[in-house]
């Protein structure tokens, strides 16, 4: 009888212990937990990197000064900061020094390529990712993991088409397209939308990622007389073909680019074009009624303007915070499960809350036009 005791409770032994082994299997709730934030801080896009781990920053402060607590047990919250710079192969390093210093809680990274390149790494270690990358197909690669705070790729596509034909009423519609699967995949998705609606697809012009657009495309879209142009690549595509078709002054299209042209040098460059617009998957401060605030303690923090999605990674730190109390675990498993079906207790962001697939629940897409250095709103809705 004793043999037998004994054998019983080696086995349960054995297990507990290849449990406790097992990567981002992890009940309970230890004394510090440490998130992970890859971003590229350095290079053309290092703002809003700085931007997004900033406002983790804010928000990791705020939760320690708070005294966080899971069923009594005081814990806190520590930044682990990682620079991706921009480069896949990075990425793919800065996801494995992640993963070897134990963190299982991560908010990456700043641009989809880099996220994909490090995604293997991170599913293979049963990590829970945050992100605000838009590349539609990154969930499939996900395992279950990957949650994004922001609508995909696909969403922004109709909005695209929808503003471009609808509201600008364009009928002579060229794309400037990236060359990466960012750009392929968001010209292919808006391209259905214009057949569903029996519209024409327009003349698509590719462009390479890390070079400007040249005199030639912006003579060859005076050639077709372009009424609307749409740029889905970056800022420097669009500071170069606002400078190309000034040179070649063409002055009778329109600009409606994608999320990653809206920035602060675009809004303030000189324009000859009829108009500048963007679409957006972020929602700007300015129309939350909380975001006075959050810029207030963002800007005596960093003595810096908010610039981009701080406020979604503020809030994504605290929707992590939500679900550890809710659950008293740091199970990567744990907490995906509750992610899937709980409203999140956010701060900035009113509406939080993710479906079976990770995707947002409530895929709202903005639309802003430069007006007199700023970006405008225009319109915002999740039915295009």
């Amino acid at each position: 009888m004793q043999t037998i005791r004994r054998a019983w409770w080696l086995s349960a032994f054995l297990v507990l212990t290849v449990a406790l082994a097992l990567p981002g299997c992890q009940r309970g709730v230890p004394e510090t937990v440490k998130i992970g934030v890859a971003m590229t801080l350095s290079g053309p896009t290092a703002n809003r990197g700085q931007d997004l781990l900033n406002g983790a920053l804010l928000a990791t402060e705020e939760l320690n000064a708070a005294g966080f607590r899971v069923r009594g047990k005081p814990v806190k919250f520590e930044v682990v900061a990682k620079d991706d710079k921009g480069d896949n192969q990075v990425a793919k390093q800065v996801a494995q020094e992640l993963v070897d210093e134990g963190v299982r809680l991560v908010l990456g990274h700043t641009n989809s390529p880099q996220l994909q390149s490090a995604l293997p790494t991170y599913v293979a270690a049963h990590a829970l990712l945050l992100t605000t990358t838009t590349q539609r197909t990154l969930m499939e690669q996900g395992g279950g993991q990957l949650f994004r705070l922001v609508p995909n790729d696909q969403v922004q596509a109709r909005a695209l088409a929808a503003y471009a034909t609808e509201q600008l009423g364009g009928q002579r519609l060229v794309a400037l397209v990236e060359a990466t699967d960012y750009g392929r995949g968001m010209f292919d998705d808006m391209a259905q939308t214009l057949k569903e609606k029996r519209l024409k697809v327009p003349e698509k012009i590719d462009l390479e990622f890390k070079k400007p657009v040249t005199e030639e495309i912006a003579r060859r879209i005076k050639a077709l007389k372009a009424d609307v142009v749409v740029l889905i690549a970056r800022e420097q595509h669009g500071l170069s073909l606002l400078e190309q078709l000034r040179a070649v002054q063409y002055a009778d299209a329109i600009v409606l680019a994608s999320n990653a042209v809206r920035t602060d040098k675009m809004a303030q460059a000189q324009l000859s074009v009829r108009g500048l617009y963007t679409t957006s998957t972020t929602i700007q401060l300015a129309e939350l009624p909380a975001g006075s605030a959050f810029r207030n303690r963002f800007l005596a923090k960093f003595k810096s303007e908010p610039v981009w999605g701080s406020h979604y990674s503020y809030d994504a730190v605290y929707g992590l915070a939500d679900v550890i109390r809710r659950t008293a675990s740091v199970d990567t498993q744990d907490l995906a499960a509750k992610l899937r079906t709980a409203e999140l207790n956010t701060r900035i962001v009113q509406q939080m809350r993710f479906g079976p697939g990770g995707e947002q629940a409530y895929p709202a897409i903005g639309v802003y036009k430069a007006e007199r250095g700023i970006w405008s709103p225009q319109l915002r809705s999740s039915d295009w």
